[in-house]
């Protein structure tokens, strides 16, 4: 009896041990490692951020709502948003010059922080990590294009009066967003291109959406399991096991064979336009457009005394090579087609280069990350995470000097 009684005791021991060690564990990463419990969680609605923090304008057909302040949830990520007196996330700097060395930074919803809290954003970094005074105003706008980029720079940007602009070219979406005068159920300006290379724009007064500005948030589906949603959405601690155990390419496969966790894109049969080595047709002139847009930029940055860089985000295909082979074998190019993992980017660098444009390279730092990290970009929203903006911060100083 005696016997029976220790080993009771000691079982008990053990499994006291072992609950003390978890919530050892959960409290540590709860204060270390607070995005670990983002990376791979589910939630239950998604929301529009351009319902929520944006507003009609006439000009822009949309823009950052002044003051704005709310948590924003989507399929895989929630997070705080705070927008400033502009209307935009980041520090409100006054537009008069300080003595630092100020950039503008002009982008959609990768500038804006789709997914990541202020303090992650890599505009945020910037400042922080800069060997020398830095002002960083981000005037990131979820789902602008490049024209709205512009026209943001010349209605407003421009009052910051920068020593250099940055701007952040999505070509997964800005090729779309430049083409049609309505984006995600909301209108917006429209740049056509004369047959002389003049840009004429259309489509303003930009038309008032009918009905309510905001989107009702929609319900999605849920996880395969309920035990494993219930405990990865209570504990960052177990998100970080999972985290780890995802370096593992066979691990990731199987969780995501079983719906356990969101399977990371794989790229539309539509993409492959966007990596073909010779395009046509409106392909062909929708770069076009997009160079114009990107010329135009430069030339009024240019005359305010600005110099002018573009970064250019990579895709996930472009970061993680089994996501292109994947890709490949999902939608093979039809016969005589050749496609280059690497073609938009050598596209903008060939024009920047043309026209004596700084070309800011992402792809290189976020493909040497990613031979380690699975987790530079959400799963479902294919936005960068925390550790993404860390990446870009990195490349980006590195470029402007100040690394």
């Amino acid at each position: 009896m005696a016997t029976v009684t220790r080993t009771i005791q000691n079982v008990l021991l053990v499994l006291a041990g072992l609950c003390a060690g978890l919530l050892l564990g959960e409290i540590t990463v709860r204060l270390l490692l607070p995005e670990q419990g983002r990376v791979i969680r589910l939630h239950r609605y998604v929301e529009s951020e351009r319902g929520k923090f944006t507003r009609y304008d006439e000009a822009l057909g949309w823009a950052g709502l002044e003051d704005a302040e709310a948590d924003f949830e989507w399929a895989d990520t929630r997070h705080h948003v705070v927008q400033n007196r502009y209307g935009f996330r980041g520090t409100a700097y006054d537009q008069a010059r300080s003595a630092r060395r100020r950039i503008v930074v002009l982008g959609d919803s990768f500038v804006w922080g789709f997914g990541v809290e202020d303090r992650d954003l890599f505009t945020a970094r910037m400042e922080r990590e800069a060997r020398s005074p830095l002002e960083v105003v981000n005037l990131g706008v979820s789902g602008y294009g490049t024209d709205q980029k512009l026209l943001l720079w010349q209605a407003m940007g421009r009052r910051w009066s920068p020593s250099e602009v940055l701007l952040v070219v999505s070509f997964e979406n800005d090729l779309v967003d430049n083409w049609y005068p309505v984006r995600y159920g909301y209108a917006k300006p429209l740049f056509k291109l004369a047959a002389n290379g003049r840009l004429i724009l259309t489509n303003t007064p930009v038309p008032r959406r009918s009905g309510a500005w905001a989107e009702p948030a929609q319900q999605v589906r849920a996880r395969g399991s309920e035990w494993f949603d219930a405990l990865t959405s209570r504990s960052v601690f177990a998100n970080l096991v999972v985290n780890l155990s995802l370096r593992s390419t066979a691990v990731r496969r199987f969780l995501e064979s079983r719906q356990l966790i969101p399977p990371r894109s794989e790229g539309a049969i539509e993409d492959q336009h966007l990596y073909r080595t010779v395009v046509g047709g409106e392909t062909a002139r929708a770069w076009e457009l997009l160079f114009a847009i990107i010329a135009r930029l430069q030339d009024d940055v240019s005359r305010s005394g600005a110099r002018l860089s573009v970064a250019v985000v990579p895709s996930m295909l472009q970061v993680y090579p089994e996501l292109w082979d994947s890709f490949i074998r999902r939608f093979p190019p039809p016969p005589g087609v050749q496609l280059d993992r690497d073609m938009p980017q050598k596209r903008i660098a060939a024009f920047c280069g043309s026209r004596g444009i700084i070309s800011i390279d992402l792809l290189a730092g976020l493909r040497e990350a990613g031979r380690s990290n699975p987790h530079l970009y959400y799963p479902v929203n294919r936005h960068w995470t925390a550790n993404g903006h860390a990446v870009v911060a990195r490349a980006v100083l590195q470029a402007l000097g100040e690394r």
